[in-house]
């Protein structure tokens, strides 16, 4: 659902993640840290057309992992 009676958004969202897991051995452990910025947002064109996208950020990778873009129209009294 799009409210297109809000003329912006914007989020941002930060995941840090620690595990301890079995190495290939079987001997012991090995620690795994991952980290992620999600950032999404969006604006009105016009009062009925709002272009928006979302991405997200790996820093253990260290590089943008997907980009969305969409484009939407209400559609009620076409």
């Amino acid at each position: 659902f799009v409210d297109f009676n809000i003329p912006w958004s914007a989020q941002i969202q930060f995941s840090l993640n620690y595990n301890r897991i079995f190495n290939s051995t079987l001997r012991g452990f090995q620690n795994v840290l991952n980290a992620n910025m999600n950032l999404s947002g969006d604006f009105s064109l016009t009062p009925k057309w709002k272009f928006g996208g979302n991405t997200y950020f790996d820093f253990k990778q260290r590089r943008l992992e997907n980009l969305n873009v969409f484009l939407t129209r209400e559609m009620h009294c076409w």
